[in-house]
């Protein structure tokens, strides 16, 4: 099975997105932005919004400088039930 897997050509679908809905949870402990980081490394995305974040909005603020450096909108969601037009 694993030479069938290896034998699989990678395929993107796409290069980019115009907004991205990523699991930013600080439960998981260090490295809780690893996954998202590789994901704005490869993709060109439009609006970053975090989500699973039940530690508290703050961990998931921490992501921002991430964006940041990307010069990617980030949405700092600071209250439940917060919305934003797009």
């Amino acid at each position: 099975m694993a030479e069938r897997e290896q034998a699989r050509p990678k395929v993107r679908v796409a290069d980019g997105f115009d907004v991205v809905m990523f699991p930013i949870d600080g439960r998981i402990g260090n490295g809780y932005t690893l996954g998202g980081r590789q994901f704005i490394e490869r993709f060109k995305v439009g609006l970053f919004v975090p989500m699973h974040f039940t530690t508290g909005f703050e961990s998931a603020w921490r992501f921002k400088e991430f964006t940041d450096e990307k010069d990617i909108p980030f949405w700092a969601i600071s209250k439940e039930g917060e919305t934003i037009e797009i």
